[in-house]
């Protein structure tokens, strides 16, 4: 049962490694162009992660229970260390994550952190042709250093949503009231 629990503990580290934009064979950032980048797989995966989270604490009766809120100390904020250059929301959340203590703090996703944007104003959200749902900048984003930049993804050009130097300095020191808007 032990070798189990620390086979499937290893396996959800590689996952949340993927999930937040990390080739877990060499640490390297996975390169923007991968499949592994786009949405409707980075979502599939934090639900993975989720679903593997409820089931590894429902079959241990003696676990922690899990944090429900964001919590972020003045010094875990100090500590944060952003890549240079424009970044995507699920590199600039897992820069955040990497320094909170997840046994007192719940960890943030790129899908909240833009949810959230939106309800503010900051981000919009466009359907496409088929329907499908894209979160997008509007005529206040480039006013907190969010940017649109041009990419392709399997023979499609799209916008990808990039957070700048400013725009990364807005969301750390904005976190909490970010997340309770």
């Amino acid at each position: 049962m032990k070798a189990s629990a620390d086979r499937l503990l290893k396996a959800k580290e590689v996952i949340q490694q993927i999930a937040n934009g990390v080739n877990p064979l060499d640490q390297s950032e996975i390169p923007d162009d991968s499949f592994l980048h786009h949405p409707k797989i980075i979502r599939s995966l934090f639900c993975l992660l989720d679903y593997m989270d409820k089931e590894m604490n429902n079959s241990s009766s003696h676990s922690q229970p899990k944090p429900k809120t964001f919590m972020i100390t003045a010094e875990q904020k100090s500590a944060v260390e952003f890549p240079d250059g424009p970044i995507g929301v699920n590199v600039l959340v897992k820069a955040i994550n990497l320094v909170i203590d997840p046994t007192t703090s719940k960890k943030l996703n790129g899908a909240g952190l833009n949810k959230q944007l939106k309800k503010l104003g900051i981000l919009s959200e466009e359907i496409d042709e088929k329907g499908k749902k894209r979160t997008i900048v509007n005529e206040n984003s480039e006013g907190y250093g969010i940017i649109a930049q041009r990419r392709v993804f399997d023979g499609v050009e799209y916008d990808q949503v990039l957070f700048d130097e400013e725009g990364k300095a807005f969301v750390l020191q904005n976190i909490e009231s970010l997340l309770n808007a």
